[in-house]
């Protein structure tokens, strides 16, 4: 199947089995700018997704697994640098260390998730690298701040 915009560009491509997406299918801007490409098993997302901003840059990339993101997950800024990263588990929730960035790449904040709720101490820095805030969380709860 391919849709169209009314300016005669594409927009989505993609197959149908039994009534549900299969294989590639890929997604454009009005412009003609590629906005996604990703598999997909029995109307499930599957395997490496990409993403991307307007400008054709890449805005994000990682793994589905029965439907659900897993593994490291990484989402862009248009100029190429890493906004925010951590990643998923197998049911789809984050966990592990995440970590964001400003602009430029200084760090702006770092933490962990377990099974999709934050846990222990959350750090975001401003821009000039001081601390601007820590905060505790126990199964995704505030318990403590700085």
């Amino acid at each position: 199947w391919t849709w169209w915009f009314d300016n005669g560009t594409r927009m989505l491509e993609g197959r149908f089995e039994a009534d549900r997406e299969v294989g590639v299918w890929r997604g454009w801007f009005r412009d003609g700018t590629p906005s996604f490409e990703g598999d997909y098993v029995a109307g499930e997302p599957e395997g490496t997704w990409r993403t991307w901003h307007r400008s054709g840059a890449l805005l994000s990339e990682g793994a589905w697994q029965a439907g659900r993101r897993e593994g490291v997950w990484r989402f862009l800024r248009p100029d190429g640098s890493v906004a925010e990263q951590g990643a998923y588990d197998d049911e789809g929730r984050e966990h592990g260390t995440w970590t964001s960035a400003y602009p430029g790449g200084a760090r702006r904040g770092e933490g962990a998730y377990d099974r999709g709720l934050r846990t222990g101490t959350w750090t975001w820095w401003r821009e000039d690298g001081a601390v601007w805030r820590t905060t505790g969380y126990e199964a995704g709860r505030e318990v403590r701040s700085r």
